[in-house]
């Protein structure tokens, strides 16, 4: 077994050696020379480690390609097809073209404007839900 101090302020921070000067402000924990407790946190009430979990943050903006291929071919069709004589599908494009910081997945009109192709059967309720869905790295 070897002391390691752990930061009181952020328990994912262990400092093996030399011994910290503000030693009030870390823990000193016995830990095995194997170091198993390697990725994990300090829980001082439990005196235990626990595996870190990272969630991956949500991404609710995509750019406007990531956005346009998320619509398959015939959707887009059907789409420009519509837009020639619907003056709300042609806004709905616009205001996306328009568009210079990427696709924010909850703006409203996005979704008024997804739930409007609905009502004209280019798409399902279950395709608008999937155009709204969170983005993904490769999106961005």
């Amino acid at each position: 077994m070897k002391a390691v101090y752990v930061k009181k302020g952020d328990l994912n921070f262990i400092q093996e050696f030399p011994a910290p000067d503000d030693l009030a402000q870390w823990y000193v924990v016995s830990v095995p020379d194997d170091f198993s407790v390697a990725g994990k946190q300090y829980d001082p009430l439990a005196n235990s480690w626990s595996v870190i979990s990272y969630s991956a943050p949500v991404i609710r903006r995509i750019s406007k390609v990531a956005f346009r291929n998320r619509f398959t071919l015939a959707e887009k069709v059907d789409i420009y097809t519509a837009a020639k004589t619907d003056p709300m599908v042609q806004i709905m494009m616009d205001d996306i073209a328009a568009v210079t910081t990427g696709v924010d997945l909850d703006f409203p009109s996005l979704s008024d404007g997804l739930g409007y192709l609905v009502q004209l059967g280019i798409l399902t309720a279950e395709r608008a839900a999937a155009m709204r869905a969170d983005g993904s790295p490769s999106e961005v």
